[in-house]
This record gives C-alpha cells, structure tokens and sequence, in this order.
C-alpha cells in the first residue's frame, strides 16, 4: 500500500497536521512504533472525557434511572 497520502501532498509540516494524521505520521514508521509517545498521547485524549464523566456522574445516573421507571 505505500505511496504519497492525501494528508502528505496538502501538508508540509507536522504542526498544521490533524491529531489522527500527525501521530500517524510521525510517530510510526514502517514497522518501529513509539510506544511510549503513542500510549501518552492515549492518556492525554482520554483524560478530558474522564474528568467531565467524573463530574457529571450524579445527572448521567440521573438519566439512567429515570428512563428506567415506568409513568
């Protein structure tokens, strides 16, 4: 499958990349994965949505439990 990408011929630099095409980019290569970057990254993605569940845990159960019950 090699080749030029589309994300390869539009941009020239690793900062104008999108998230998903950057870390592709450059962070695999070939066969050599960065796994120490690429786990990090997973954890800084990951930890918004935590945060926010952690806070909005009282109205999602809220949620659950009233559609839950019938009348």
């Amino acid at each position: 499958m090699g080749g030029l990408r589309l994300s390869d011929g539009l941009l020239y630099s690793a900062d104008q990349q999108v998230l998903t095409v950057g870390t592709v980019t450059s962070l695999i290569r070939a066969d050599v994965y960065k796994w120490g970057m690429l786990m990090a990254g997973a954890l800084v993605a990951a930890t918004p949505p935590l945060v926010i569940y952690a806070f909005l845990m009282d109205y999602y159960i809220a949620g659950l439990t009233a559609g839950a019950t019938k009348g």
